[in-house]
């Protein structure tokens, strides 16, 4: 019986955490647009895009997906990773400038991988059209072959307090199934 328990506290506390966590950042809201992003042959610059974003959209949620792939790593303990840094851009005036990483989970060369990352959601007051700068900061580890920046208006942001509570759930779960 502490089993069935364990097992439903756990999937319940996965889901109230780590999924809705995944499901605000990622799949909130509405999708407006996708835009490509085009990358020059070293995979290290993107062309900057216009965005424009309108009041009546936010909060509005940026998403950026890279289609890559590496080749097999020499040392098998580091896996291959590429750092990035986007700039939002209104005029001059810097209104978001983020570094992020992508890194590979596997060792072996891996023919096309997907990667998506949640810039943090921006608040709108005004009609504007931001330029996004997408560059890499170092020299990249991964191939990049495509990658595109979703615009999602009305995204939510997660509730870390729920989050906190689903973790709680699946690692008190996790302890009752090993009893």
């Amino acid at each position: 019986m502490h089993k069935i328990t364990g097992i439903v506290l756990l999937i319940l506390g996965l889901l109230l955490g780590p999924g809705y966590y995944v499901y605000t950042r990622f799949f909130s809201g509405d999708l407006i647009a996708t835009q490509p992003l085009p990358v020059d042959a070293a995979g290290q610059r993107f062309e900057p895009v216009l965005l424009r974003l309108v009041p009546d959209m936010q909060p509005v949620g940026l998403v950026l997906r890279f289609t890559v792939s590496h080749g097999p790593t020499i040392q098998p303990t580091y896996t291959p990773r590429s750092d990035y840094r986007v700039r939002l851009l209104d005029g001059e005036r810097a209104v978001l400038d983020h570094r992020f990483s992508l890194q590979s989970p596997e060792v072996e060369s891996t023919p096309s991988r997907v990667f998506q990352h949640a810039l943090p959601v921006l608040p709108v007051e005004r009609p504007v059209s931001y330029r996004m700068e997408l560059s890499a900061e170092n020299e990249p580890q991964m191939q990049v072959h495509s990658a595109d920046v979703q615009v999602r208006a009305h995204v939510r942001e997660p509730d870390l307090k729920l989050v906190a509570a689903g973790v709680a759930l699946a690692v008190i779960g996790f302890l009752v199934t090993m009893l």
